[in-house]
């Protein structure tokens, strides 16, 4: 059915993809998957998202919504962006990045158990490599980051692990820092050449002993030779 998507645009793989995800079938799920590695990053064509405000989504967006950890996990290996920013259309920020989505979903449903907890959604999200928590989101006069959009009514457990995050990603900020100012501020190797250079060169060259003492020295000693009475 892929092969005719040019005639009929919805038989696409990201539409299969998202059928296959919200029926549970992971084995269509990850047949179809390497065909649409290419447009992983793009919207579902006319798929709003069943489970929030966003009237488009992307297979990564959806599966937060889904709480499907597999999927998650699947979709940032074949190359999701964990840092891609989504519009919600009745939201209440611009863009939202797929951590602030789980964040929010799990706010908003108002209800948290083991099995529907987004707490490894969200360890998965944390965990991919290339993440970055200094996104911030809204408008000018309110950015917010992830960290921001944890409140009082957030799960205990998904509040205290985006909090010790952001205290590492902290700390990291901090050291790679105190490593790259002794950097800036330690001359060059050649700075610091030029200016033994300049040193030697205002000092001039070593002083050698006066050819007049070296003189009086030899004289001295012919005299005590002299003075010495024949035995």
């Amino acid at each position: 059915l892929l092969n005719y998507e040019d005639a009929y645009p919805s038989l696409n793989p990201l539409s299969f993809l998202a059928i296959a995800m919200r029926n549970d079938q992971l084995n269509v799920f990850m047949k179809i998957l390497p065909q649409a590695k290419p447009r992983l990053n793009t919207t579902v064509p006319s798929l709003p998202c069943p489970f929030c405000s966003s009237s488009t989504v992307t297979l990564l967006h959806l599966a937060i919504c889904l709480k499907n950890l597999k999927v998650v996990k699947f979709l940032l290996q074949a190359g999701s962006d964990v840092n891609s920013t989504e519009d919600l259309s009745e939201g209440q920020l611009g863009g939202i990045t797929p951590l602030m989505q789980a964040i929010v979903s799990a706010r908003h449903r108002g209800y948290c158990s083991k099995e529907i907890c987004q707490d490894r959604v969200i360890a998965e999200l944390l965990s991919a490599e290339n993440i970055n928590l200094d996104i911030q989101v809204g408008e000018k006069t309110s950015k917010k980051t992830a960290l921001d959009l944890v409140r009082h009514d957030t799960c205990p457990g998904i509040k205290k692990m985006i909090e010790q995050a952001y205290v590492r990603h902290n700390l990291r900020k901090k050291l790679m820092k105190r490593k790259e100012d002794p950097i800036k501020s330690a001359p060059a190797k050649g700075d610091q050449d030029k200016g033994l250079a300049k040193s030697a060169q205002a000092k001039g060259p070593p002083k050698s002993a006066p050819a007049k003492s070296a003189q009086v020295k030899a004289d001295q000693g012919k005299g005590l030779a002299k003075a010495d009475p024949p035995i």
